[in-house]
């Protein structure tokens, strides 16, 4: 089969067409179409080498000028369960790239095909999440989740699809299942406190926020909730304290994206940024302003002390 891949190859670029060999590094040997699940390549390497890869060695020697990548799971190759090898550094860079010589075009099959999105259901789903397709998100997490019943990743998705439908309880539900796995995960915190407020369980939300704050006391939306939280609970004092936080840390944020277009002009000036500080600035060439780094330095000190002072 070899010598009529190569033949083929050479026939057809001979006449300008663009010849493509597939599906590396084998799919001939499999039980399952790629296009509707997972496909396997079980063979050990003596046994790859010799027959699976055999027509990819003619096909690169003749000249080929793409080859496109199969969906498909190959353990001798490549150990991890969640890689095909379309996703496979060890396939496509070590095997194809360096070890066949191949320098030409490489391609995917379709990235629609279950081979691939099976593994990859989660992504697919935050990507319908962003985009509001909130049928198309539930589909592929339903597949996400049928595979790892405990993928965080997919939890946390399906926790916004059940906001969306308006399912608080289902929501919070998933969210748990995420915090059990990632406990100090601020935004999984943030969601649940907010669905617990959606809820009025005010209470149970000034705990789930109030550990957020134990991870970062400069945290926006656990504040804002908090604000709303208090405000439900009748706790006018503590409604205004957090909402005093809120904008005092808002003010801040909003000062972070005023001097973003200066500091990126700037970057000698990024080195020292805190409020008050007693290190100096490392050595800095000259900027296109003129301005030396001595001089640069001294006027954030300056900056520093007149801060300090206030």
């Amino acid at each position: 089969m070899a010598r009529f891949v190569a033949a083929f190859i050479e026939g057809a670029q001979s006449e300008g067409v663009i010849a493509t060999a597939k599906h590396f590094p084998g799919h001939g040997d499999t039980a399952t179409d790629s296009h509707l699940g997972v496909a396997q390549v079980t063979g050990n390497l003596a046994r790859l080498q010799s027959v699976e890869l055999q027509p990819f060695r003619k096909a690169i020697e003749a000249g080929v000028d793409s080859v496109m990548i199969a969906h498909v799971s190959v353990p001798s190759l490549e150990p991890d369960p969640k890689r095909v090898a379309t996703t496979s550094p060890a396939i496509v860079n070590d095997l194809l790239k360096t070890q066949l010589g191949f320098k030409g075009l490489v391609v995917t099959d379709a990235l629609d095909m279950a081979g691939l999105t099976r593994l990859y259901a989660a992504n697919i789903g935050r990507a319908a999440v962003q985009e509001g397709d909130m049928d198309r998100a539930r589909t592929v997490l339903d597949k996400a989740l049928a595979l790892s019943p405990d993928l965080a990743r997919a939890h946390f998705f399906y926790a916004k699809v059940m906001r969306a439908d308006g399912n608080y309880e289902g929501a919070a539900d998933h969210l748990r299942k995420v915090l059990t796995q990632y406990p100090r995960d601020r935004v999984a915190l943030n969601d649940l406190g907010r669905i617990l407020f959606l809820q009025r369980k005010y209470s149970e939300a000034v705990k789930v926020l109030e550990s957020v704050l134990a991870i970062d006391p400069e945290d926006l939306q656990a504040h804002y909730n908090l604000m709303l939280c208090y405000n439900g609970l009748g706790d006018e004092t503590k409604a205004k304290e957090h909402q005093a936080r809120y904008l005092r840390f808002k003010a801040d944020e909003a000062a972070q994206a005023i001097t973003g277009p200066y500091r990126q002009l700037n970057p000698e000036d990024n080195n020292e940024r805190q409020a008050i500080h007693e290190h100096v600035s490392v050595p800095l060439e000259v900027s296109k302003t003129g301005r030396s780094a001595e001089q640069s330095s001294a006027r954030v000190r300056s900056a520093a002390s007149l801060g300090a002072s206030r």
